[in-house]
């Protein structure tokens, strides 16, 4: 099988630590007999990473020598980012998205339903055997309700859906506060609980909040609640979009520090913060930027990125700008070598560079 670049590195075992170096190319010279300075900066700017992985048993070893391997020392590239920042600190993956495509609708469960088995209105709710559903109105954690299912002694499931909220095959986080009195749980799902995303695992009897990614396989997001002679509460229930939040690229032509965009939530102070990572291009064209000032939005969602290093090439109008899990594409600085000792663990590191190469 031929082997295409980039490749992607192997995601288990993650690096135990990564040591991040700019490199600008800047000429600097003083005056022997002033201290008079000057300096010019070329246009070279490039990053360069040296990863440090942990002590592996052959199993976990041999994987990433392979990969490493396949790159042929500096003939091959790979998608590298900092795996121990995958996500921005600005608000933009902080603001739940409630009212806007994708969305769940009523996650609080404020708004009752039309009676019967309609219990909460946006949701469609099914109940197994004797158990109960319920608007509780008294036990909740934000707002004036929550959801209530009271548990029978068969292993009933109860469950409520919402339909249409996702798009199949990209990537989201949930989350939602949860407790029980009981053994009960809560699992999230889609496809009618086909594929199970998360469990919380058995709760407490206080509110925990839960959090789960996932990459949705269709357009239907599930709770299910789960136990025997259990009492299980859920609320506040969110659910944000990672891979397509990030705004886009207003204008074709942009080059220098400097990135219009557009497409974020509105009047939004600290969309990005100073120090985040974001990803242009995808595959071949994937390039790593940091931001290097604080961005608010405008009333139109409107932002300026200033980004180092300068924009490689100019990205198209309406490119996506990628901020969960970003990646530039690298090249190994020297090929690789590892190490085995006496009880046959092995020692692996590398160093990569930006690849510049068209």
């Amino acid at each position: 099988m031929a082997i295409s670049y980039p490749i992607a590195l192997p995601a288990s075992p993650t690096s135990r630590a990564i040591t991040w170096r700019k490199r600008s190319a800047v000429a600097s010279a003083v005056s022997p007999f002033t201290y008079q300075a000057q300096s010019y900066a070329w246009a070279g700017q490039a990053w360069a990473a040296d990863v440090v992985l942990p002590p592996m048993t052959r199993a976990n070893a041999e994987t990433w020598i392979a990969a490493l391997s396949s790159l042929n020392g500096a003939e091959g590239s790979f998608l590298l980012g900092d795996r121990a920042n995958l996500l921005p600190r600005g608000v933009g993956l902080s603001a739940a998205v409630i009212s806007t495509s994708p969305a769940i609708n009523n996650g609080g469960f404020e708004t009752a339903g039309g009676g019967g088995a309609d219990v909460f209105a946006n949701w469609t709710e099914f109940i197994g055997g004797t158990c109960t559903l319920t608007r509780d109105t008294t036990i909740f954690i934000s707002g004036g309700a929550s959801l209530k299912a009271v548990m029978d002694n068969a292993g009933s499931v109860v469950a409520v859906q919402q339909f249409g909220v996702l798009s199949a095959g990209k990537r989201y986080r949930m989350t939602f506060y949860a407790k029980a009195t009981g053994t009960g749980s809560v699992r999230v799902s889609t496809a009618g609980g086909a594929t199970v995303y998360y469990s919380t695992g058995t709760l407490t009897s206080s509110w925990v909040s839960q959090t789960v990614d996932f990459t949705a396989v269709d357009g239907t997001i599930e709770l299910d609640a789960i136990g025997n002679l259990a009492t299980i509460w859920i609320d506040a229930c969110l659910i944000q979009p990672l891979d397509t939040y990030g705004g886009l690229v207003n204008g074709a032509s942009q080059t220098g520090y400097d990135l219009v965009t557009d497409g974020w939530q509105a009047s939004q102070t600290g969309i990005m913060l100073a120090g985040d990572w974001l990803q242009l291009g995808t595959g071949n064209t994937s390039r790593l930027y940091k931001v290097m000032a604080d961005a608010n939005s405008d009333a139109s969602g409107n932002a300026t990125l200033t980004l180092w290093p300068k924009l490689r090439s100019s990205p198209a109008d309406n490119d996506a700008i990628t901020v969960s899990s970003p990646k530039g594409r690298f090249m190994l600085a020297q090929d690789i070598d590892w190490s085995i000792d006496e009880a046959h663990i092995y020692g692996l590191n590398f160093s990569a560079v930006e690849d510049m190469r068209p």
